[in-house]
């Protein structure tokens, strides 16, 4: 924010530097300490205080910058506010002479565009005047102090809509665009970050405690990359869903307050979040409204507020607890894999070379198939669908063969559409959807040549 502020302030002082004190020297014959008089410098006006529009009067307490009903208001909004200020430029400085009221009611027939800032050495006054019918400049009143400058101006940001060529050189659109910034309000400026009370220091999350209809209750420990439940033993976390999820949250807002109107909710919250971090703990309750089954709502104990949320945030919180594990068996850079069919002795992969792609495998003097391990490890290499737990899932699939790569044998299993991973001492298992036959073969004679 700061350097927003530089820059718009350093470029408007270039800019009457330039009209003021080079171009026009000799028609106004400023002297030096006039120069220096009219310099919107904000190392010599001190630090901003605030700024006021029609509609809105902001000021900053500490680091943080404050609506008149105490509420936070929205850095990014601000930082966006001055970026617009600082692309408008001075294109010349008319002859330092007073307005005549005829003349002022012409040049500037609106009093109410007009945007003026505070700082703690004085304040400075912006005042937008009508646009020129033969460019895109429109004029503008500067008063610093009790310096009173009238200059003609234009907005240098890029043209964001489509014009014809031929009359684009006097288009209204950059005008409009700039108008438009008068008008704003607290509804614009008002922070709707839900953690905005924590974000005058430093902060963190350190776990959160996720609750939905649609699935079980689950904590996700962000220091020590665990959940509750705790992640399969043959599995690892999921650390780049982990920080995907922490930011996140970390980033959650809303779109605007809940109105009256949109006060009937459905009596079951569709789901609840505890957040513990560094600065705190914080409970927010997501609501369905009644009135349209779409529109989603949070109520955060924060500040006892019901926002109205988007659909990417509402979808946070029916995340499961396996989204934070990594679903898969094993990698491509697996080496050795113990394949058994039922009645069968124990074939063992002994080296997977990633070089050259081939495979060598004992047992008996047994030739192994290189097309049909590649296949099965190629399978059984990519992500699962989902996990599962039960003690009789292996029920309704027909037992293929039985691998173990160190974890214990797994038992392959197959119906129709799926291929279950199943670890029937633990009860735990990967799901595989399949459209079809399974991409790999099902017996021995496919994988070894006698």
């Amino acid at each position: 924010m700061k350097k927003n502020l530089i820059l718009f302030f350093t470029a408007l002082s270039l800019g009457i530097f330039t009209y003021f004190f080079q171009e026009l020297e000799d028609r106004h014959k400023f002297n030096e300490a006039e120069k220096r008089g009219t310099l919107l410098d904000p190392v010599a006006l001190g630090e901003l205080k605030g700024f006021s529009l029609p509609n809105i009067k902001i000021t900053k307490q500490g680091e943080q910058y404050l609506l008149l009903s105490g509420e936070i208001v929205d850095e990014r909004k601000v930082d966006w506010f001055m970026t617009i200020l600082a692309g408008i430029k001075m294109k010349r400085v008319l002859p330092k002479e007073p307005l005549k009221q005829t003349e002022r009611e012409n040049f500037f027939p609106d009093e109410f565009e007009r945007v003026e800032f505070h700082f703690e050495k004085g304040k400075v006054t912006f005042v937008l005047g009508k646009k020129l019918d033969f460019d895109q400049s429109f004029y503008m009143e500067v008063i610093n102090g009790s310096e009173v400058s009238h200059v003609v101006a234009f907005d240098s940001a890029p043209l964001d809509t489509i014009y014809d060529k031929a009359e684009g050189h006097r288009s209204d659109h950059r005008y409009r665009r700039f108008q438009s910034i008068f008008y704003l309000d607290e509804d614009f400026f008002r922070d709707y970050r839900i953690f905005r009370h924590w974000m005058n220091k430093k902060w963190s999350l350190l776990e959160v405690e996720l609750d939905s209809r649609r699935n079980r209750k689950f904590s996700l420990n962000f220091t020590e990359a665990q959940t509750t439940p705790k992640i399969p033993f043959f599995l690892k976390a999921e650390t780049k869903e982990m920080q995907a999820f922490e930011e996140a949250i970390v980033k959650l807002e809303g779109k605007s307050y809940a109105q009256k109107v949109d006060i009937d909710f459905e009596e079951v919250p569709l789901a609840t979040m505890v957040v513990n971090s560094s600065q705190g703990e914080a409970r927010l309750t997501l609501l369905r409204s009644n009135r349209d089954k779409k529109a989603y709502f949070l109520k955060s104990s924060l500040d006892k507020n019901i926002y109205l949320i988007e659909d990417k945030h509402a979808r946070l919180f029916f995340k499961p607890a396996q989204d934070f594990w990594h679903l898969f068996a094993f990698g491509p850079e697996l080496a050795s894999l113990k394949v058994q069919f039922p009645t069968e002795e124990t074939f063992q992969l002994i080296t997977f070379n990633r070089d050259n792609g081939k495979f060598e495998a004992k047992s008996n003097g047994a030739e192994a198939s290189h097309q049909s391990f590649s296949q099965l490890l190629k399978f059984l290499s990519k992500k699962a669908d989902y996990w599962v737990a039960g003690n009789s899932l292996d029920d309704g699939y027909i037992h293929q063969f039985t691998l173990d790569w160190g974890q214990g044998p797994f038992f392959l299993m197959i119906r129709s559409g799926e291929i279950l991973l199943y670890h029937k001492e633990s009860g735990q298992g990967l799901v595989y959807k399949i459209a079809g036959s399974p991409p790999f073969p099902m017996v021995k004679e496919k994988y070894y040549y006698e």
